[in-house]
């Protein structure tokens, strides 16, 4: 893929269905192995910038930079980008 690459921001996982400090395991977005950054700020506090993450339980929270979260890439696809597969692990998404 020849495409910029970026993360998601706070609204982007609000409109997916996070909730800010409530559980939640019933939207796609949900990975319980990993927490994982956004890219949408949610402060400064004394030595520290803060931005929001994705918990292990689906939650949104906040937290220092300071700590050890991953990324979640994504791209951006227009509508008309074509595709085959399921999306399963045995039958991934493929782009042409």
């Amino acid at each position: 893929v020849n495409a910029s690459v970026g993360l998601l921001s706070y609204d982007e996982v609000v409109y997916a269905g996070g909730y800010y400090a409530k559980n939640n395991n019933n939207y796609y977005l949900y990975n319980p192995a990993i927490y994982w950054w956004t890219m949408s700020s949610a402060g400064f506090t004394g030595l520290n910038s803060r931005v929001w993450y994705v918990d292990t339980t689906g939650d949104i929270d906040y937290n220092n930079v300071t700590n050890a979260n991953r990324l979640r890439p994504v791209i951006i696809l227009t509508a008309d980008t074509l595709t085959t597969g399921s999306g399963t692990s045995s039958d991934p998404f493929v782009i042409s």
